[in-house]
């Protein structure tokens, strides 16, 4: 990848608290409408719906992430 990169998206977890592994697991809410990611992320999300979708935008692909029974995603 080059130094602009591909940018990721992630719909689903927008409004959700989470727990930053990078920050002693403090306790954040996520802002914004989709999550882009452009370095390193160590998140716990926490209530997660059943359904997450992520799109990259340089592969043109989408994955849609099922769970089932599990609260929590990280």
């Amino acid at each position: 990848m080059g130094p602009s990169g591909g940018e990721v998206r992630v719909e689903g977890l927008e409004t959700l608290d989470y727990l930053d592994n990078l920050q002693n697991r403090e306790r954040f809410t996520e802002q914004g409408d989709a999550l882009t990611f452009e370095s390193e992320v160590d998140k716990v999300y926490v209530s997660t719906p059943t359904k997450i979708a992520v799109l990259d935008h340089e592969k043109k692909r989408t994955f849609v992430l099922r769970k089932d029974g599990l609260p929590d995603a990280d």
